[in-house]
């Protein structure tokens, strides 16, 4: 009886305990945001890694907490694209993708350009007004290409992936990146022009040597270059300046647009895409 009770009290206090609202966490800290940039060249730094689904929202917030609601419209993640990409394949992101804690880490996509410059510039505010800043006025934006392809190339002119090497494979025959394997079984002869024709799957799916994905991956999952940049190739393609402009390609990409020296696979994309995020680069103004 007396174990009963105990286990009826512990029932009551949980439940009175599980209503209670969880204490919010900083979801941007500008604190550790030293830890999280790699230097480009003298003044220029890129993030480390992709915008993330956890920033993004913080922006979000911050946005809907000022009343910006124009701006908010423009910024908004497009959550029905999932569903555009593939039904059946898209679905189960639709209200999960980008609001769930288990994707907090992954690279925020289905966004306008327009939002993620929105973001750069609500960055460049919090940055510039942060008491304990390294630098007294910056500047964040998205990338030039040339910008983009410095960062990825890290320092080595004639790199064919931002790795260093010639291969999707690193040499224990796991891959480097994520993106779209194709199996042998989806190519098919040469056509007369020398390239390769490939029936692209309907259900696409990315590989890595642990896991098979079905889209994006935590923005910190595969080795970072030589400049401590991670997926800066595969994972999500990254937008540069230019509107309609990315480069890397993305979960969704053949091994080939993972190349630096490949041709823009979204280019003239202008409408917020699963396969599209943004890397923040930071200019610095003074230091």
């Amino acid at each position: 009886m007396k174990s009963f009770l105990t286990f009826i009290t512990l029932a009551a206090l949980c439940s009175v305990f599980a209503f209670k609202p969880a204490p919010k966490k900083a979801l941007f800290s500008l604190k550790k945001f030293e830890k999280k940039r790699a230097i480009v060249k003298p003044g220029l730094y890129a993030s480390k890694f992709e915008a993330t689904n956890l920033e993004y929202n913080e922006f979000l917030t911050y946005l809907e907490k000022k009343g910006a609601m124009s701006m908010l419209d423009k910024a908004k993640i497009l959550d029905e694209n999932w569903y555009h990409l593939q039904p059946s394949f898209g679905e189960p992101f639709l209200s999960t993708y980008a609001h769930h804690p288990a994707y907090e880490n992954y690279p925020v996509v289905n966004i306008s350009h327009e939002g993620a410059v929105f973001f750069c510039d609500w960055l460049t505010e919090q940055y510039n007004t942060y008491a304990k800043r390294e630098f007294k006025k910056v500047l964040f934006r998205l990338p030039t290409e040339q910008e983009w392809l410095a960062a990825a190339r890290a320092g080595k002119e004639n790199a064919v992936f931002p790795w260093g090497g010639h291969y999707l494979r690193g040499t224990n025959g796991q891959f480097l990146a994520n993106f779209t394997y194709i199996m042998e079984s989806q190519q098919k002869k040469m056509r007369e022009d020398g390239t390769m024709e490939i029936n692209k799957p309907l259900f696409p799916h990315t590989e890595t040597s642990q896991t098979r994905m079905n889209a994006t991956c935590p923005v910190d999952l595969f080795t970072p270059n030589d400049f401590g940049i991670y997926n800066i190739s595969g994972n999500a393609a990254e937008m540069l300046a230019e509107p309609g402009r990315t480069r890397g390609g993305s979960w969704h990409s053949f091994g080939y647009y993972l190349r630096l020296d490949a041709e823009d696979e979204y280019a003239g994309f202008t409408e917020p895409s699963p396969m599209i995020g943004f890397r923040y680069f930071m200019e610095v103004l003074e230091p």
